[in-house]
């Protein structure tokens, strides 16, 4: 904290631990061109939860902060001459209806700074601020309060599911394992769900929340739904910014790898009403949320998403409307 390096623009500091604020905030104050930072810390006597504790001034290139509550309010509080460029804010998570006691850094941020400043701070940046993603949440009035302090985030990962509901949950996952299953379901609120993503016009990506059901294999070619897998960068978009020779960006019409699937009447009942109820899922996702294309897969830790895929104009039934279909694709970690 007391070195300076004039050219840093990336900084990454993790379990770091302070008595006083004074020193971190000075080190901050003195590197202008830093434009990530990623700040783990914790102060034992007071913390960013102080105004103006951030000289005036500091970061004022910021384009990506991940950071707990009280940190990332800080910064967006402190006065800068030119707005600072901040497109990426993670690492935090509001208050909920209980405080999580077991982090000190959390319980320290969440009881610091009420959600109502911090959730204003970030609307004065909503016109830059395309990525946003929580370390975790309580339940969907969380949600519900961000969303329109965001109106132009293109990827929303809300973490994962806090509390007592989300120990309940952990609870019968655990036990559904036990008995041959991998998957807990998707969730019981995606009418409700869609219905606050529609109020995020850009959405493309949406991470912390199952919207299908866990099916075995799907069958190749079918007009509405059909598993492949794809190899895709963890942080690029679908379509966007990739290079890879995989399918990406390409005709789905011509993946690059298939998996062996079943076909239609080799598959249970089950399997095929899973089937059908996924490509509901996924028109209703792609009929509310015009622009989204990723959501997680109904693994945990699979390494695969699923993306929705649209056929503009081919849908014959439909009277040229949009055709949806989706594809699972791996993730390269």
């Amino acid at each position: 904290m007391y070195s300076r390096w004039s050219n840093l623009t990336s900084l990454t500091l993790t379990n770091l631990r302070c008595a006083s604020p004074a020193t971190s905030t000075a080190f901050l104050a003195a590197h202008p061109c830093l434009e990530v930072l990623h700040f783990d810390i914790i102060i034992h006597n007071g913390g960013f939860a102080n105004p103006g504790c951030i000289p005036d001034g500091s970061l004022p290139r910021l384009r990506e902060i991940k950071a707990s509550k009280e940190v990332i309010n800080a910064v967006l509080e402190c006065p800068s001459d030119t707005r600072r460029p901040l497109e990426v804010i993670k690492g935090f998570k509001l208050s909920g209806h209980s405080v999580n006691s077991g982090s000190p850094n959390a319980s320290s941020s969440s009881r610091g700074v009420p959600d109502a400043l911090f959730l204003s701070n970030i609307k004065s940046h909503a016109a830059s601020v395309r990525k946003v993603e929580l370390a975790g949440w309580h339940d969907m009035e969380d949600i519900r309060k961000i969303t329109p302090c965001i109106p132009n985030v293109q990827h929303l990962d809300i973490g994962k599911r806090l509390g007592a509901v989300a120990q309940r949950n952990a609870n019968a996952q655990e036990r559904a394992g036990n008995s041959g299953s991998t998957s807990s379901g998707p969730s019981m609120n995606i009418i409700e769900w869609t219905e606050l993503l529609t109020t995020l016009p850009e959405l493309a990506t949406m991470h912390g929340v199952k919207f299908f059901y866990e099916v075995a294999s799907a069958p190749i070619g079918s007009t509405s739904s059909h598993t492949v897998l794809s190899a895709l960068t963890s942080d690029s978009t679908p379509g966007q910014g990739s290079n890879l020779n995989t399918g990406i960006g390409q005709s789905s019409s011509s993946p690059s790898m298939h998996v062996k699937a079943t076909p239609p009447a080799q598959m249970s009942m089950m399997e095929r009403s899973r089937m059908r109820k996924n490509d509901e899922i996924a028109s209703v996702l792609a009929w509310k949320c015009k622009k989204l294309r990723r959501v997680d897969h109904w693994e945990e830790n699979g390494n695969k998403i699923i993306v929705l895929l649209r056929d503009n104009g081919l849908g014959d039934e439909a009277g040229g409307k949009d055709k949806v279909r989706w594809e699972v694709r791996r993730v390269k970690p």
